[in-house]
């Protein structure tokens, strides 16, 4: 609460509820008409909270500037207090260099640093576009694509997760032909020499050949 001094006021507007009502920027209708916020709350998934999925972004680019700001200051200033006349002056390619060689570990213990070509890790999420509830759709995450600490990408997949059309977690075929049983024949679809269906004989009738 120190380091954002809106959190509290971002707090009671969450979970509509009053804990500083002294110095509150809440509307006065507002804080009439909440009650006192208890100790037991907490932000989560069950409350009704969600982070923003592209907030790891902008978090790992902060993290990324303070860290090679600190390793510059520690390699020009040792252990000055504040900034030494060293750094007082800094061209846009001495910082790009520490930028660079940075490397940490992230909210979620993962190693952070940037690429070859300046692009950080590859952290990718893996979306299914789900039916939900009747006249309901939204994008499931399923699985997720990255690097491990040697640099090997790593494809996870939960496959009892995904869902296809009319819910169906079969993988659909993505070929037209079909394999007909013994007592069905092809039949074309139009002109299409790829495509057929399978229709059963008549009676009295068999296949002659395949």
């Amino acid at each position: 609460e120190k380091l954002n001094p809106w959190f509290r006021e971002y707090w009671d507007a969450f979970f509509k509820c009053k804990s500083q009502p002294k110095n509150s920027n809440l509307s006065e209708d507002i804080m009439m008409n909440t009650s006192n916020c208890n100790n037991g709350l907490k932000l989560s998934a069950v409350a009704g909270f969600k982070q923003h999925t592209l907030l790891h972004f902008v978090r790992d680019s902060v993290y990324a500037v303070a860290t090679a700001l600190h390793n510059m200051k520690v390699d020009k200033c040792g252990n000055v207090s504040g900034l030494c006349d060293a750094m007082k002056h800094i061209e846009n390619p001495t910082v790009i260099e520490y930028l660079r060689k940075v490397q940490f570990k992230d909210e979620h213990g993962n190693k952070f640093k940037f690429l070859e070509g300046g692009d950080g890790p590859p952290r990718y999420s893996i979306l299914n576009f789900q039916r939900t509830g009747p006249n309901m759709y939204q994008w499931i995450i399923v699985g997720n694509y990255t690097l491990n600490e040697d640099g090997t990408p790593i494809l996870f997949l939960d496959q009892r997760s995904v869902k296809f059309r009319s819910g169906l977690g079969k993988f659909p075929s993505s070929s037209c032909e079909q394999t007909c049983r013994e007592d069905q024949v092809k039949v074309r679809e139009h002109d299409d020499i790829c495509c057929w269906s399978c229709n059963y004989c008549g009676p009295f009738e068999y296949l002659r050949d395949s």
